[in-house]
């Protein structure tokens, strides 16, 4: 029920401007070199001892932290950190085929301890993994110990990762959210089929029906279809999800589009804004917390490259408005 919410949600909105928000990021981009955005990040968070990448996944871990402490379902929100579990996992896969460590490639915001992960792929077995994702890692790694192709791993790591973040957005019980995540497993689905477009006809469609996760509002086979009769993948999408076609510009960039999804995505989730109390803010609280450490790594990253504020700024997500 969404007065069940009510601590949660009160809690939650008066900490959202007080870590990574719209003010730190604004400073952040407008900071004269990397030094100096990057000691605003530490000051706000007081941390010492840690590097900033590690500094951004404890931001993410701090934001689950506060969530888990007003939420009363316990782990009702785990699924949100499926995708650095994915990261994980590929990367924990290809190491060990290599023989080499995953110091510093890991992310600190999955379900599992970092080291765990290189566990498993040392051992073939991915019980500790959700249900979805174990069994994606197990075909992955056999798949690329035979053919040392990547995309083996990638493809059913990426589209497992997918279906896992719809089957917890399900068991919410929200429309709200299982809408928002629908929505996010297609703009994947659909940028991934747009990349793949390019390729050759059969290797397309193979490709894509490994790829392509099930369960959007865009079915995976109309996407496939549209890619193996050399149909417009846009004009296909655009057909299911109307709300899309200003952004599905078929003149834009894969990065332009990539970023034009993203933003959509953002967008429906933060139209959270405007609900006084439910589970939809805990929700909405994570997500900008994500995407706003994404953001300071983009200012961070583009500092250190030489970058102007305006072409970082082009890198970056919706702010939480």
């Amino acid at each position: 029920k969404d007065t069940e919410y009510l601590y949660a949600s009160a809690y939650l909105r008066s900490v959202e401007e007080k870590g990574v928000c719209r003010e730190l990021l604004t400073r952040m981009l407008e900071a004269e070199d990397a030094a100096s955005a990057s000691a605003m990040l530490f000051e706000v968070y007081r941390k010492t001892g840690v590097t900033e990448n590690a500094l951004c996944d404890e931001i993410v871990n701090d934001a689950y932290a506060s969530v888990d402490d007003v939420v009363s379902v316990e782990g009702m929100f785990t699924f949100m950190r499926y995708p650095y579990d994915a990261n994980n996992v590929k990367t924990a896969i290809k190491c060990a085929a290599k023989g080499i460590g995953t110091d510093g490639l890991m992310f600190a915001c999955g379900t599992l301890p970092e080291n765990e992960y290189a566990a498993m792929a040392a051992s073939g077995e991915y019980e500790k993994l959700p249900v979805r994702l174990a069994e994606a890692a197990r075909i992955a790694a056999e798949a690329y110990a035979k053919t040392g192709d990547p995309q083996s791993i990638d493809l059913p790591v990426d589209r497992a990762c997918l279906e896992a973040m719809l089957d917890g957005a399900r068991d919410t019980g929200s429309k709200f959210i299982l809408d928002a995540i629908t929505l996010k497993v297609d703009a994947a689905n659909i940028l991934t089929a747009l990349r793949v477009s390019k390729m050759n006809g059969q290797t397309a469609v193979g490709t894509l029906e490994r790829a392509l996760a099930d369960g959007g509002a865009v079915p995976a086979k109309a996407l496939v279809s549209a890619v193996a009769d050399g149909e417009s993948v846009t004009d296909v999408a655009v057909k299911y999800r109307p709300e899309l076609g200003a952004v599905l510009d078929p003149q834009k960039s894969l990065g332009e589009l990539e970023r034009a999804l993203d933003d959509a995505y953002l967008s429906a989730v933060y139209a959270a804004k405007k609900v006084p109390f439910g589970c939809e803010i805990p929700f909405a609280y994570l997500v900008s917390a994500e995407y706003n450490s994404k953001n300071a790594r983009i200012i961070l990253a583009g500092k250190r490259a030489g970058l102007s504020a305006e072409a970082i700024g082009e890198r970056m997500r919706l702010f939480y408005v």
